[in-house]
């Protein structure tokens, strides 16, 4: 590589995965249980360090609940705008096409009137 890249996560998990790596250390257990690291206080700290100062399922799950929600949220929210969008577009497009077909009927019926007018002339000059 010659110079530094800026790496792109392609979503919320890989970012979130990407955090949880860099806070481990070289030497993590955590895959052991508490019944096979001997170490409880030392697992303890590492914890506390990675954020996670107390133990509680219910509050997790509910965090979790939460963040799901809202993400499903903002996607939901994402792609309503996006639908918004594209049928902005194809309105403007309609619009365009619209305009068009009017400015041809203008313009044909001024030309028929035009055209009225010039038989009307002929014909009053005829009978004369």
């Amino acid at each position: 590589m010659t110079s530094k890249e800026q790496k792109v996560y392609s979503g919320y998990e890989a970012a979130l995965s990407r955090v949880v790596q860099r806070r481990r250390k070289p030497g993590d257990n955590s895959t052991l249980s508490d019944e096979e690291n001997p170490d409880v206080d030392g697992k303890r700290i590492e914890k506390r360090l990675e954020g996670n100062f107390f133990d509680c399922p219910a509050l997790q799950h509910n965090f979790a609940l939460i963040m799901r929600s809202a993400e499903d949220e903002i996607r939901r929210f994402d792609r309503a705008a996006r639908f918004e969008e594209d049928r902005a577009v194809g309105l403007e497009h309609e619009i365009e096409k619209l305009t068009e077909v009017c400015l041809a009927f203008l313009f044909l019926k001024l030309i028929s009137k035009r055209y009225d007018i010039f038989m009307l002339c002929n014909i009053a000059i005829l009978f004369r």
